[in-house]
């Protein structure tokens, strides 16, 4: 006995379900908290190069200008 793609449509229509896998990895305890914060990452080597970017001129210039710190 064969079914037509069609009658099995009508019969079971698909559903608009996706996995929800950070819901089934939380549940096992085995979800990656990296996954829960993806920004917590690129906030921190964004501050570092902040950082970078000011602190480099700063010591440039001081050493240009003999700081008392460089003698």
């Amino acid at each position: 006995m064969t079914f037509e793609d069609e009658v099995l449509n009508r019969l079971a229509p698909a559903l608009a379900w996706r996995p929800d896998w950070a819901d089934v990895l939380g549940r096992a305890g085995e979800l990656d908290q990296r996954r829960l914060q993806p920004w917590a990452r690129r906030r921190r080597i964004l501050s570092l190069t902040v950082l970078a970017v000011v602190l480099i001129p700063l010591v440039v210039l001081g050493a240009v200008n003999e700081f008392w710190l460089f003698r």
